[in-house]
């Protein structure tokens, strides 16, 4: 009996002193143990069906560790430290996010960014209109703002189309049109607050579009560049002067210093109701008369021609009423 007793004390002792081999590396007792874990993810579109993102840039502070999104939207940090992180992921043409983790050896952490795409003023354009007219006899001065803007988001996405000219603290908001992504105003001087368009040239306007997440896209700036005043003056038939169905329409010719052409409209007038009927666009500046290409049939009519510059500001004559039989 005292054999066995002798036995297994022997044994339990033996047992205690023996230092088994640890190799585990989640074992904190391990020579392989690393107090450190991974961080991995995907960067997926702000909107349905989230399609993913690559190339996007993906920030671990404040190691300041970077890592660029794979083609499927894709990113790992490997051997980060035990911790806590932010992660950030965005920028270029989108907004930027941040999640923030705690890192364990013993649990990967995974994070899922839906960033919101930026959206983009693909072309903005800023012209001046000058129209003349027989009654009222004052010239009328219109300023029109186009933008292009795309959303990769989708054209919902986009909240609004501002415009500023911030040295004169005129801002305002544009309209969108029928042609998708595209947003315009015309604007009166006198809706401007101004008494002609002159305080206007060579001042910048900025164009920003916003989306619902309230971001916004990188501003565009334009230029008032020229309000054309030099006009053409419609010179034959005119005065309700009876002419053929096919006219030849001739004026006087604009005498402007810089590039331009003509362009000529006809109109018909049926008690008041004005139809567009014909219009000759390009005109060469050194041309003073055109042929309408169409047959009028019997009617009144009448017809302007316009000086219009490289950049598209334009200066329409008054018109010239004629008949045809």
């Amino acid at each position: 009996m005292r054999t066995k007793v002798s036995f297994l004390f022997f044994l339990i002792v033996s047992i205690g002193c023996w230092n088994p081999e640890r190799d585990n590396p989640l074992d904190p007792g391990s020579p392989e143990f690393k107090d450190a874990g991974s961080i991995s993810g995907v960067v997926l579109s702000y909107a349905p069906p989230f399609r993913p993102l690559s190339g996007i840039r993906v920030e671990l502070l404040p190691l300041e560790a970077v890592q660029m999104t794979d083609e499927v939207g894709k990113f790992v940090f490997s051997a980060v430290p035990s911790g806590t992180y932010w992660v950030r992921a965005g920028g270029g043409n989108y907004g930027m996010d941040s999640i923030r983790v705690r890192v364990t050896p013993w649990e990967p952490v995974t994070v899922v960014f839906h960033l919101d795409a930026l959206p983009v003023i693909r072309q903005a354009k800023i012209t001046t209109q000058h129209i003349s007219r027989w009654w009222p006899p004052d010239d009328l001065f219109y300023l029109t703002i186009v933008a292009d803007v795309h959303d990769e988001d989708g054209l919902l996405d986009v909240k609004e189309v501002r415009y500023s000219f911030a040295d004169l603290g005129i801002e305002g908001v544009l309209i969108p049109g029928e042609q998708p992504g595209r947003y315009s105003l015309r604007l009166q001087d006198k809706d401007l607050g101004l008494t002609g368009l002159d305080a206007l040239l060579g001042k910048p306007v900025w164009i920003t579009a916003v989306d619902q997440q309230q971001r916004l896209s990188e501003p565009v700036r334009c230029f008032v560049i020229r309000i054309v005043q030099e006009l053409a003056i419609p010179d034959s038939p005119k005065g309700l002067q009876t002419a053929g169905p096919r006219p030849v329409l001739r004026w006087i010719p604009a005498t402007a210093g810089y590039p331009f052409l003509y362009r000529v409209d006809v109109y018909r007038d049926d008690s008041g109701v004005v139809t567009h009927v014909w219009q000759k666009d390009g005109v060469p500046s050194s041309v003073d008369s055109v042929t309408v290409e169409t047959d009028l049939t019997t009617g009144l009519y009448f017809w302007t021609v316009s000086v219009v510059d490289e950049f598209g500001n334009e200066g329409r004559s008054r018109e010239a009423a004629f008949r045809v039989p």
